[in-house]
């Protein structure tokens, strides 16, 4: 673990230096890795005001590259939030008995699709500054999210990624999955790799 926290910080400190469309490139995908190789359905990006032009530049090519959707979902004035998501394994989620029980106690429309609940999704976080739920939609574990929002995210059995009340056996699992993709991913990235050999790389590992 130690030894990947240290890689992570040369990694981030190689690309802080980067030109700025390699920069929003790297970290997309370097975030997208997860989601690319299964472990994670979606995940969350803080994009900074000097980032934004860029973005705008490259993200119909990463999105192309990736096969991926993106939602800008919260908008702030130093900031923008973005969410990365493969949208068959937002399908999944939404299939889950359980999720569907707990977005329901949250105002979600019963039976909604992807869109719909991504669009409330979107709403919530208008009124919110960040709505637990969203932690459905990022893959994590339902008895983990709903085990969050009751214990007020104390009382966990353990923390990684997201608070553990449930199987720890099977998020450990999906802890390893993650860092396997992120290592990866690192491997990838910190080689001038164009986007899309970048991108079909990492959904191969």
């Amino acid at each position: 673990m130690r030894t990947l926290a240290k890689k992570y910080a040369h990694f981030m400190g190689q690309i802080r230096d980067a030109h700025c469309h390699r920069h929003i490139e790297t970290i997309f995908l370097y975030v997208a890795a997860p989601i690319l190789r299964g472990a994670k359905a979606a995940a969350l990006i803080s994009l900074r005001p000097h980032c934004l032009e860029a973005w705008q530049e490259r993200q119909n090519a990463l999105r192309k590259a990736t096969g991926l959707r993106t939602l800008e979902i919260k908008k702030q004035r130093d900031s923008v939030l973005l969410l990365i998501y493969d949208v068959n394994a937002i399908c999944e989620i939404l299939e889950d008995t359980l999720t569907v029980a707990l977005l329901t106690k949250y105002g979600y429309p019963a039976g909604c699709d992807p869109r719909a609940a991504l669009r409330y999704l979107k709403e919530r976080f208008s009124h919110e500054s960040f709505p637990h739920e969203v932690g459905l939609f990022l893959g994590y574990p339902p008895e983990d999210v709903w085990g969050f929002i009751v214990n007020e995210g104390r009382n966990c059995v353990c923390c990684r990624y997201w608070k553990v009340y449930h199987n720890v056996e099977q998020a450990q699992e999906m802890f390893r999955q993650i860092d396997e993709a992120q290592n990866y991913a690192m491997d990838v990235l910190m080689q001038p790799t164009p986007i899309h050999v970048a991108a079909k790389l990492l959904k191969a590992i």
